[in-house]
């Protein structure tokens, strides 16, 4: 048996922060949590997520910290929360190298159209993230991670090992 934590990051002056857990590969929402913060919450709610011991009833669970990445144009520049967002992004490279922790980002434009709200649904997040669009794009960016880089199954999948 293997536990996998993706904790996703959606930076910026409302940063959404989504933990998600995956047993076998398959995501369980009743063991997900997510959560708002201004900037100054990044650190200590990451750390806290990512420090606890890695082991749960005696499973090794592989932490992964996966963020919205920066890309540079027109619509970044003249956002207030550009530098908000870049800060938190290399904060949160910095705590997860100190702890040994896999670090990933990925473009908002490759996320959002393949992680959609029937995906979101259909993964059992939907009323956990219902009236926070920060946490929910958090969601987004840590199942397109465990989708796209460990293996995780994606919940729109019908085969089982898919």
């Amino acid at each position: 048996m293997s536990a996998l934590l993706v904790v996703g990051v959606d930076p910026g002056q409302t940063t959404g922060i989504a933990a998600l857990h995956f047993i076998d590969g398959v995501l369980d929402p009743d063991l997900c949590a997510v959560l708002q913060t201004s900037p100054l919450g990044v650190l200590p709610a990451v750390y806290g997520l990512t420090a606890t011991p890695r082991g749960w009833r005696g499973i090794r669970t592989v932490p992964v910290v996966a963020a919205e990445s920066f890309v540079v144009g027109r619509r970044a520049s003249r956002s207030r929360t550009a530098q908000a967002g870049e800060t938190a992004r290399m904060i949160l490279g910095a705590l997860a190298e100190l702890q040994g922790v896999r670090f990933v980002q990925h473009p908002a434009g490759a996320v959002k159209p393949w992680a959609t709200d029937k995906r979101i649904e259909v993964a059992g997040l939907a009323e956990l993230t219902t009236g926070m669009r920060h946490a929910r794009d958090a969601c987004r960016h840590a199942l397109y991670a465990a989708v796209h880089g460990t293996g995780a199954r994606d919940p729109l999948s019908r085969k089982e090992n898919d």
